[in-house]
């Protein structure tokens, strides 16, 4: 299914949040010390205190209409910051077979590596802002709060952008970045939709937006639609292989300017050196 994509649009897919006790439970275990969610040693921290897994913002059933309107089974999955959710599992089980899961803590992916040994899931201790994994190698992405982790990192906003780079990077051209999010469309979107290929932050993608309704304490309590912070947000970046075709050419571009650049500059520090050498033998 290859569906029309506007960063304006949103969804008509029923998706059940979870409500009542789960809920409560997900929303309480919520560390206070968000600020931290950028480190490495926070996360080892907290996996070494706890080894109950921890599902963020909602889990699979909640997704997974939606997952299913962008993703293929046979698709080669990326699940990005998996800590200890049973998301991955979840997906196995329903049918996606090649899944892939990273996280920045090396103390989760030994855990869920030893706990799932019986799947055929791969997992990597890998830092999405400088990854390993080569170019093209997957055909999704899927992100539930990890982006929105790594905007606490030192670097500022300057770590989501790269991140974002090598999700691009890794994706096939014609590959998906699904993000599930706290974060507003008008915050989110000023980083996800960079779309002049002369910028720096270029992405080749384009970007529908959907809505999900937070977890309710109260089941019986209807949410206020109107006030966005009642909403999580689901961004789904979909890669247009004429954009990346055109990332590549500006990359090779600046790769070659560069290049030039370097050269420039040594052939003027090998000249200096010589009249330096001339003068002093004069």
């Amino acid at each position: 299914m290859n569906p029309e994509h506007s960063s304006s649009s949103s969804s008509s897919l029923k998706l059940q949040p979870p409500n009542g006790a789960e809920a409560k439970k997900r929303r309480d275990a919520l560390p206070p010390d968000s600020c931290d969610y950028g480190s490495t040693s926070f996360w080892d921290r907290r996996y070494l205190k706890s080894e109950t897994g921890f599902e963020w913002y909602h889990p699979y059933p909640a997704l997974a209409t939606l997952l299913a309107h962008y993703v293929k089974r046979d698709d080669m999955i990326l699940i990005m910051g998996c800590g200890d959710s049973p998301l991955p599992v979840d997906m196995y089980n329903d049918g996606y077979k090649k899944i892939v899961c990273a996280d920045v803590s090396r103390v989760v992916i030994d855990r869920q590596k030893e706990k799932h040994q019986d799947l055929p899931i791969q997992w990597y201790a890998v830092n999405m802002i400088d990854c390993l994994f080569e170019d093209q190698q997957f055909n999704v992405v899927l992100d539930k709060a990890c982006l929105d982790a790594i905007f606490c990192h030192d670097l500022g906003e300057q770590a989501p952008a790269k991140a974002l780079q090598e999700v691009d990077r890794i994706l096939v051209p014609n590959g998906l970045y699904f993000l599930v999010s706290r974060g507003l469309p008008e915050e989110r979107l000023e980083l996800l939709e960079v779309d002049r290929p002369e910028e720096d932050g270029y992405l080749a993608w384009k970007a529908d937006v959907h809505a999900i309704v937070k977890p309710s304490v109260d089941p019986a309590q209807m949410p206020d639609f109107k006030d966005p912070t009642n909403l999580y947000y689901v961004y789904a970046c979909k890669k247009d292989p004429t954009m990346h075709k055109e990332k590549q050419r500006q990359l090779a571009r600046k790769q070659a300017a560069a290049t030039g650049a370097l050269i420039k500059n040594r052939s003027r520090s090998r000249g200096r050196g010589r009249r330096g050498r001339g003068r002093r033998a004069g």
